[in-house]
């Protein structure tokens, strides 16, 4: 199974013609195996059947020797007709190519198993005792292998394609109170028709494989084009619709694909929507809170108001972002990411914060560079905020670039390494600011860089070190 599980074909196309030819295989064989069975069948039954009647007709003759000599003109003629008539018949079933030993004790034969429906049927025919065997011509006793043996061997020998006999036929019978042994070798099986086996194998494999290859495409294009299809779909892109072609139930995958498809733009239209009126109905009043605030005498109670609206402010825009960063209409450009990473730095230039950058070779890739620059200012930040530093490298390699930005802060528990990237999970429960953000920087983080077919990761040693890898398409 294991071998099977290897070898085996990962395409739908591949598996059908794969199934197909190991069942053609298989039914081949099967049929290999009746067929050299019935030719070895009638290599026995032939050289039987001409030791079985060879000895009918020798008994007849011994009949005609044994006749006394008929006084009657017209009955010496039908006697010599009968014995003409006899020689003829041991000529046609090729009887005169025997050697016939005599004994007046059975030969015990090691090797030859009896037929017993030849040796049934031969008994009948004769009326007398007969044994008709199978066994190898190695065993068989050098006085069944006279002249008429050896000839009839060379004669198979000489047929095209042939092969050396290897087993041998053997008959014995009472005759006079004596038993009579005659041997034939059995037709052996020709190379011819082993050949022509393979040769049909092979015309079937062509023309049934050929059918079955074009069928099996039709039916695997429409499924390669809703494999392209899905593999593109996202929220991002969702694509076109497919056309519906191929078998039934093909037809109806597609279709039901179009119709999930259709199902999830109308969801996402109206989730725009829905986002829309949300950032218009809360920033409004929002914005109208912070007016009215600024009317407040208490200047402490003032700048408490006016720092949790601005947390506010700071938490819807955070969410709309994470919600419509599938929706982002900004297009793909070609960046230096070298001079993208040094206008984020330039950011926190004005805070005096403690970040080292050390650039590999130059790297050039399609990013949306608003975007990529605001996941990396969510990390810079995080590094700032809880390890006090970041150090920001870059590396590059055949298939794609990393940035990695370490700090030497306290680090985050392995277990919760990926919990953190989760919507509002803050390993600093405060929602203030200052010391715990809003819990959505890294899920916004990660979900820019997985648009972008890259992914991140997050290490915990001596501090924490983050790996963007990103694709250099």
């Amino acid at each position: 199974m294991r071998f099977l599980k290897i070898f085996w074909p990962k395409s739908l196309y591949s598996q059908i013609l794969m199934a197909a030819a190991i069942a053609l295989l298989i039914a081949q064989i099967i049929n290999a195996i009746f067929l050299l069975g019935s030719l070895r069948e009638r290599g026995v039954n032939e050289a039987g059947n001409i030791l079985m009647n060879s000895a009918a007709i020798r008994l007849q003759a011994d009949g005609f020797e044994e006749a006394e000599r008929p006084e009657n003109r017209e009955d010496r003629r039908a006697l010599r007709r009968q014995r003409r008539e006899q020689r003829r018949n041991l000529n046609a079933i090729g009887a005169r190519n025997l050697d016939y030993y005599q004994t007046k004790e059975p030969l015990i034969l090691s090797g030859f198993a009896q037929d017993d429906a030849l040796s049934e049927r031969a008994s009948s025919i004769m009326s007398t005792q007969v044994i008709i065997g199978k066994g190898p011509i190695a065993m068989l006793p050098q006085t069944l292998k006279g002249r008429a043996f050896k000839r009839q061997n060379q004669r198979y020998l000489r047929s095209p394609n042939a092969n050396l006999p290897q087993e041998a036929m053997i008959i014995s019978f009472q005759n006079k109170g004596q038993w009579i042994y005659a041997a034939r070798p059995i037709r052996p099986l020709s190379n011819r028709a082993i050949w022509a086996l393979i040769a049909q194998t092979l015309l079937l494999y062509v023309i049934l494989l050929s059918v079955l290859a074009i069928i099996a495409r039709q039916i695997s294009r429409p499924l390669d084009r809703l494999k392209e299809a899905m593999e593109q779909f996202g929220p991002n892109n969702l694509g076109q619709e497919i056309d519906s072609k191929g078998p039934h139930d093909v037809r109806e995958l597609i279709d039901n694909y179009n119709d999930m498809r259709a199902r999830i733009s109308a969801l996402l239209s109206e989730k725009d929507v829905m986002l829309g009126a949300i950032g218009h109905d809360l920033k409004t009043p929002l914005a109208s809170l912070r007016v009215r605030v600024e009317s407040i005498e208490n200047d402490e109670e003032r700048a408490k108001m006016i720092h949790s609206i601005d947390d506010m402010n700071v938490m819807l825009n955070d969410i709309l972002m994470l919600a419509r960063l599938g929706k982002s209409n900004e297009e793909m450009q070609k960046t230096d990411i070298a001079s993208l990473i040094e206008t984020v730095i330039d950011d926190f230039s004005e805070q005096d914060e403690n970040i080292q950058f050390t650039p590999s070779a130059p790297i050039t890739a399609s990013v949306k560079p608003v975007l990529l620059r605001r996941a990396l200012r969510n990390i810079i930040s995080n590094a700032l905020r809880y390890g006090g530093n970041a150090d920001i490298e870059t590396a590059a390699n055949d298939d794609g670039y990393s940035i990695i930005i370490s700090d030497n802060g306290p680090g985050i528990d392995p277990q919760k390494l990926e919990s953190v990237f989760e919507p509002f999970e803050r390993l600093e429960r405060s929602r203030n600011k200052i010391s715990g953000g809003s819990g959505l920087g890294l899920t916004i983080s990660r979900a820019i860089i997985r648009a972008h077919g890259g992914e991140i990761i997050l290490q915990s040693d001596n501090g924490l070190r983050v790996i963007i890898t990103l694709p250099l398409r």
